[in-house]
């Protein structure tokens, strides 16, 4: 609560009223000293000793009080503008939020569904506890970067930046799986759920079940993995994550074995947030084959003009394994044709082939495929 002095400080300062109009007349304000420990280090106006802020030497901060109430205010401070820029272009929906500026370091203000606690580094912030300052006492104007308001944020859609977001991601999966680390008969151990779930995320990975394989989006196709190109990447993954890990790691736990058990545990995971879904053979088959007497193609031609057309909208891919897979269906449900073992094409020195009878590329105007 603060006292009367205080709050006339508050009032009477020009640079608050015109945050005011923008975080809201209910914003939980403190006056404290620059060198105030409930500030974040970095956002200290302390410098050799001196105390300074944007608009020269003060004594008297005037802070949010982040935490204070039951608000769901919350910052993304960026000592770069171009990060701080990056992080906007990539999340359109933060492009109107409000940035101020302080001690240098640019402050993003966001009203978030999920407020995990303070992660801080030394060149980007998320902060939603502790005094996070606004402005000297008596500045006249305030130290606005870019006009907005406080813009409301659905927190697990947003793109963070990769140190917030591997720090967010543990934390999630602590709350939800418990430590990443049990004691077993006097040994550390792997806690299988949590790890689990963790190389699902940090692969991009997903399971699936009719096709019995892993995939994986790798330079815009879909990759297969089968269980025995998982346990070598999933031990990859884990010796490199132990390796930055700041506490000790259960290395003993790491066995093929052990490895194969996690790799069984992925597989019950939920898809990753992103799954990946390449263009879909029906779509492709609609505008670029049709019906032609007489005219046959084989798979691998079909395949190479699939790989083209992909490539030419910029869109994803399947492989090739899951290509040939997947053809002869779509074929059979949209011609009515069935593949044949016997396809002999000059190009391919007259050798018997796997392809198609009475289908040929389309010509002109693509919805003649479907005629």
């Amino acid at each position: 609560m603060a006292t009367a002095l205080e709050r006339k400080m508050i009032n009477g300062t020009p640079a608050v009223q015109a945050l005011r109009q923008r975080l809201g007349p209910q914003l939980p304000l403190i006056v404290c000293s620059a060198d105030a420990s409930d500030i974040p280090l970095n956002l200290r106006p302390v410098s050799d000793g001196n105390l300074c802020s944007i608009s020269g030497p003060c004594e008297d901060i005037i802070a949010v009080n982040l935490g204070a109430t039951a608000s769901d205010l919350a910052v993304l401070a960026c000592r770069s503008i171009k990060e701080m820029e990056a992080f906007r272009q990539c999340n359109p929906v933060v492009q109107t939020g409000l940035v101020t500026i302080f001690n240098d370091w640019h402050l993003l203000w966001l009203c978030s569904d999920e407020r995990p606690e303070n992660v801080i580094f030394e060149d980007c912030m998320w902060l939603t506890r502790g005094a996070i300052p606004i402005s000297s006492a008596g500045q006249n104007e305030a130290a606005i970067q870019t006009e907005g308001q406080a813009v409301k944020i659905a927190f697990a859609n947003v793109e963070w930046p990769e140190r917030l977001s591997s720090v967010f991601r543990i934390a999630r999966l602590k709350r939800d799986y418990g430590q990443p680390f049990r004691k077993r008969r006097g040994r550390k151990v792997l806690n299988a759920p949590f790890w689990a779930n963790f190389l699902v995320e940090v692969l991009g990975i997903s399971y699936h079940r009719k096709l019995r394989e892993f995939q994986r989006k790798a330079n815009n196709r879909s990759e297969s993995l089968c269980d025995e190109a998982m346990v070598g990447l999933v031990s990859e993954v884990l010796l490199k994550t132990a390796g930055l890990s700041s506490e000790s790691f259960a290395i003993d736990d790491l066995k093929p074995s052990r490895i194969g058990q996690l790799v069984k545990l992925m597989k019950l995971v939920p898809n990753a947030q992103w799954r990946f879904e390449p263009e879909g053979l029906e779509t492709y088959c609609l505008r670029r084959l049709q019906r032609q007497y007489g005219v046959m193609l084989t798979t691998a031609e079909i395949w190479l003009d699939y790989g083209l057309y992909c490539q030419e909208r910029k869109l994803p891919a399947y492989s090739k394994g899951q290509f040939f897979r997947r053809l002869p269906a779509h074929i059979l449900k949209l011609f009515n044709l069935t593949r044949s073992h016997d396809i002999r094409q000059k190009h391919f020195s007259g050798k018997a082939r796997r392809g198609f009878r009475g289908v040929g590329f389309a010509v002109g105007d693509p919805k003649q495929a479907t005629q």
